[in-house]
């Protein structure tokens, strides 16, 4: 069985969270919400792939990161680990990526309203949680 292993990032600006809504041409979650993220490419750090996948789907650069999780999914045909990042940017100004068709800056509490990718949905202790996670 195939193991992916991603990164999901969480990034907030000024008390709103991003979420960044799937091309309709990408095979699998098209259409649906996720945070930025994706997988870590050989010998690169988790934390250089949220670097790196930040900037690729939405311009945006760190103010300051940290790891608050690692995830683990199985299901029949793969296993994935996911390390969950929290980051500060001074700006709202969002680049898409071509994964991308749109942004939104959203209250924690909206997290659960919206149609989630994979991964997506495992995040939302985290937003139900802000004060406890969601910090420096």
């Amino acid at each position: 069985k195939p193991q992916f292993l991603i990164i999901k990032g969480i990034v907030e600006c000024n008390g709103k969270y991003l979420v960044l809504k799937r091309s309709f041409k990408l095979e699998f979650d098209s259409g649906k919400w996720e945070c930025s993220g994706g997988k870590i490419k050989a010998g690169e750090r988790p934390e250089e792939t949220f670097i790196r996948e930040l900037k690729e789907e939405t311009g945006l650069k760190l103010e300051k990161s940290k790891e608050i999780s690692v995830l683990e999914k199985e299901n029949e045909f793969v296993k994935s680990k996911c390390h969950v990042f929290f980051a500060k940017v001074p700006l709202r100004k969002v680049r898409l990526g071509e994964d991308h068709i749109a942004y939104k800056w959203i209250k924690p509490e909206e997290f659960k309203k919206l149609e989630l990718a994979t991964f997506a949905d495992l995040l939302g202790e985290y937003f139900n949680s802000p004060k406890k996670y969601l910090k420096f």
